[in-house]
């Protein structure tokens, strides 16, 4: 089970996004967790994509998994789209986080957000 908490879901471009992430694996254990966050576009023509944030969270046999969670702060840098939602295009906006588990399928968990025009 993933669980990503996203302080605010709407943003203006410019500002940060701060999240936290927390997960917890029936058996196995992962060997990373990877956090992504990014933008693509969905609709007709030519699918586009980019990412502005990536955290990686690394654990190794030893650990104890006595943390699993992370915080993240990733800035949405000022020349990024905004987000859209039209009839033949949409702009998502989405922190993405997946957990590598050896051995078995990853479990992967999404989660949305807005990017606002700055307010003049």
């Amino acid at each position: 089970m993933i669980d990503i908490q996203i302080s605010q879901t709407q943003i203006e471009i410019g500002e940060q996004v701060k999240a936290q992430v927390s997960w917890q694996v029936d058996g196995r254990q992962p060997d990373e967790v990877r956090i992504e966050v990014g933008w693509r576009t969905e609709g007709r023509g030519t699918v586009n994509e980019g990412m502005v944030g990536e955290h990686t969270v690394e654990i190794s046999e030893d650990d104890s998994f006595a943390t699993p969670w992370k915080a993240i702060e990733t800035t949405v840098p000022m020349d990024a789209p905004v987000s859209y939602d039209g009839d033949l295009i949409r702009v998502l906006w989405a922190i993405h986080v997946r957990l590598d588990i050896p051995w078995a399928k990853d479990e992967k968990a999404d989660e949305y957000f807005r990017v606002l025009p700055r307010r003049q």
